[in-house]
């Protein structure tokens, strides 16, 4: 597979692979990847990794509202966020949703608040990373849908999240089939009404066979206390 830079009269009858490098300085503007920005990008013949480079000691930066930002881009498998600014980041709403991403890691998000479908439906997804600085721990009051629908989803690290005050939680995890281990810091208390179905369809968890981090210190591999706490009512 060709890898090749974003051109005119690109050739798209072979398979190519785009390499998409985001400036952080254009037009004497800080460069904003945001809302609806590259969505939709679907053609089954080209594959899309972005990433972020400094430019004039400015790094491109995410904007406050990325809601829907790569939504529907079947083709975008990978995006590296090392070098993009995402500290100012409130709300990944959909941000994901239907995206060809397997992989992707978080490191700073410090003022975010929402991660409503974040991962809807991304069928290739098999491992995300939050990750926060000392000090930097957001506080998440929407995580429902998150990772709903995403079959081959293996590892989620949400110890860089605070989620103890989380309102919704309804069908987070819901269809993650191979989902086997999961990391809290600390574990939301929900209300009954906001956390249905938050492992319906997750099969490798009600077997038994999934590993529950929490507070650093790994429950048994039952996790009777996480089960309780995400118990759906159906």
């Amino acid at each position: 597979m060709e890898k090749v830079q974003i051109k005119p009269n690109l050739n798209l009858d072979n398979p190519v692979h785009i390499s998409l490098i985001i400036p952080g300085w254009a037009d004497n503007r800080r460069v904003l990847i945001g809302k609806y920005s590259l969505q939709r990008l679907a053609n089954p013949n080209i594959t899309i990794s972005i990433r972020g480079v400094m430019k004039n000691d400015i790094e491109p930066m995410f904007s406050y509202y990325c809601r829907y930002m790569f939504s529907e881009s079947t083709s975008v498998v990978d995006v590296d966020m090392s070098s993009i600014n995402t500290e100012y980041i409130r709300y990944l709403g959909y941000a994901f949703e239907q995206s060809g991403v397997k992989e992707i890691t978080f490191n700073n998000l410090k003022r975010l608040t929402g991660l409503y479908g974040c991962f809807y439906e991304c069928r290739n997804l098999e491992r995300v990373q939050f990750r926060s600085r000392k000090g930097g721990i957001p506080k998440v009051s929407e995580i429902d849908h998150m990772f709903c629908d995403c079959p081959n989803l293996l590892s989620v690290d949400l110890r860089g999240l605070n989620l103890e005050n989380v309102i919704y939680a309804n069908f987070m995890f819901y269809g993650c089939e191979k989902l086997r281990c999961v990391k809290f810091e600390k574990f939301p208390k929900l209300g009954v009404f906001y956390r249905y179905g938050i492992v319906s369809g997750c099969k490798s968890l009600h077997e038994g066979i999934a590993r529950i981090i929490f507070n650093g210190g790994e429950l048994d591999k039952h996790f009777l206390k996480i089960r309780e706490a995400v118990k759906s009512r159906h």
